[in-house]
């Protein structure tokens, strides 16, 4: 057991710095469940002011383009720094239980990404279904609903497995360091 978790198992733990792509992510998936609420918020409108629907599109389509690399850019981010990871593993020697231990992350966060993701693509679909008059609104605004609550467990999730993330990350730049020996 490394001197990392020991710590954390002690309970004394340890501040891991953000790194920047990790928070930028986490920003942007943000960003884009906040969209899909005003999205949601002006097609609130629309039945009392009609020309809210310019609104609604537009805003709409924006929150669910940017959502969708957002929640990619997420899982990509983990399949990145898992590879790192294997490649550490493989270059410098140290345990491959460092690779084991991305699998439950990749595991835990990609289905709550997945879900999100259908949800987002079954709500822009819905939306064009209800704008030809194909669809009752109603059920565009269930899957706004349901996508909006997805998002959020989502993104709690991404903080969640980013921050064992960076912990890994760190436990494996240690035991590289321990690895290697040192010059002096």
């Amino acid at each position: 057991m490394t001197t990392a978790e020991k710590d954390r198992a002690s309970g004394a733990g340890r501040t891991l710095p953000g790194t920047r792509i990790a928070t930028l992510f986490v920003n942007l998936n943000t960003f884009a469940a906040l969209l899909t609420v005003g999205a949601a918020l002006v097609g609130c409108f629309i039945p009392a002011i009609p020309d809210m629907l310019h609104y609604h599109i537009p805003l709409g389509l924006i929150a669910v383009v940017i959502g969708l690399f957002a929640l990619v850019a997420a899982m990509f981010y983990l399949v990145v720094t898992g590879a790192s990871i294997k490649e550490a593993v493989a270059g410098k020697g140290i345990a491959r239980d460092y690779f084991e231990r991305t699998k439950p992350l990749k595991k835990t966060l990609f289905p709550f990404c997945m879900m999100t993701v259908t949800l987002l693509i079954a709500m822009t679909v819905l939306g064009g279904a209800v704008h030809v008059g194909k669809v009752d609104w109603k059920a565009h605004l269930f899957f706004a609903l349901a996508t909006v609550v997805s998002y959020y467990c989502t993104i709690r999730k991404i903080k969640d497995v980013f921050q064992k993330d960076r912990e890994l990350i760190a436990d494996a730049l240690e035991a590289i360091d321990a690895a290697t020996p040192s010059s002096q």
